[in-house]
């Protein structure tokens, strides 16, 4: 039971952040309106490159983060760079979803659990003697 507890408060708090592309064009004014430091961030680069970053400033030529594994290598992104940009975000429509699945999948997982405990009590009371 502490199992499925654990699993649905997990994908409850999974779904409560999406990752949100930013409109281009992707520049200075543009990001300092929509990323701020702490946000986490997904920048592919015009050469290819993925980097999943944790912003720690946004300047007017360059986004600045760290990398999410703790103390991570420092990256310096100029957003000349950038050919796109993706900002986590609350979803209040997932977290709704998921809060509503995880409401409904626990009332099943209650009742199925209160039937399988009363059949075994009234087979232990009525068992076939």
């Amino acid at each position: 039971m502490r199992n499925i507890i654990s699993v649905l408060l997990a994908l409850c708090l999974a779904g409560c952040f999406s990752m949100r592309p930013l409109a281009a064009p992707i520049e200075g004014r543009t990001v300092a309106a929509s990323v701020k430091v702490g946000q986490s961030v997904r920048v592919l680069t015009r050469s290819q490159r993925i980097l999943e970053l944790k912003v720690t400033a946004v300047e007017p030529e360059a986004l600045f983060g760290r990398t999410d594994q703790g103390e991570g290598k420092l990256y310096k992104v100029p957003y000349a760079a950038i050919e796109s940009l993706e900002v986590r975000r609350f979803s209040g429509g997932k977290t709704t979803g998921a809060i509503s699945v995880g409401a409904i999948a626990s009332y099943v997982a209650v009742v199925l659990l209160a039937g399988y405990a009363i059949g075994h009590a009234l087979d232990d009371a009525f068992g076939d003697d």
